[in-house]
């Protein structure tokens, strides 16, 4: 039987592609929310040191740190991190679907040299339709991610 939790997509998306190696992130499996929690907090001298100077949101950061460090009953999924290459791949893919033509020769050449990113980006963003193409497509992929993420654990969202 699946589980079902009331979950932020979008949320659960960038911690899965967050490439940031600072931080782990959780999902707590009876709120369904995500959380980021700072490898430097889980010291218990990080824990110490910040208890009393901490603004309200470290505070919370640091709570979730201690109850995901003392938890002894698998209440926090970690979510390990994705490909690190997966805009990449999401650009290639794109790129293929492309019916050929000078576009898509220009996007081929942007992919593959330096800065291929901000390359694609700049090209695709002076075509307003295919820009609105791209992210619907991007999102589409990263949503299909997230959900066989959801899959694997045992996981059903509900809106």
């Amino acid at each position: 039987m699946k589980r079902k939790l009331r979950i932020d997509l979008n949320e659960l998306d960038m911690a899965l592609n967050s490439g940031m190696p600072a931080f782990s992130h959780y999902l707590d499996l009876h709120t369904g929310r995500v959380l980021w929690v700072s490898d430097i907090d889980w010291t218990p001298q990080g824990l110490v040191q910040q208890r009393g100077g901490a603004c309200e949101w470290k505070r919370n950061v640091l709570l979730d740190a201690a109850r995901i460090a003392f938890d002894g009953q698998g209440r926090y999924l970690a979510i390990e991190s994705g490909d690190p290459y997966r805009d990449y791949d999401d650009m290639i893919s794109f790129v293929a679907t492309l019916e050929g033509g000078e576009l898509q020769e220009q996007l081929q050449c942007a992919i593959y040299d330096r800065g291929a990113s901000l390359c694609f980006r700049r090209i695709v963003a002076r075509y307003p339709d295919l820009q609105e193409r791209w992210y619907a497509y991007k999102d589409a992929r990263a949503e299909r991610r997230v959900r066989r993420w959801l899959e694997k654990h045992g996981i059903e969202r509900i809106a």
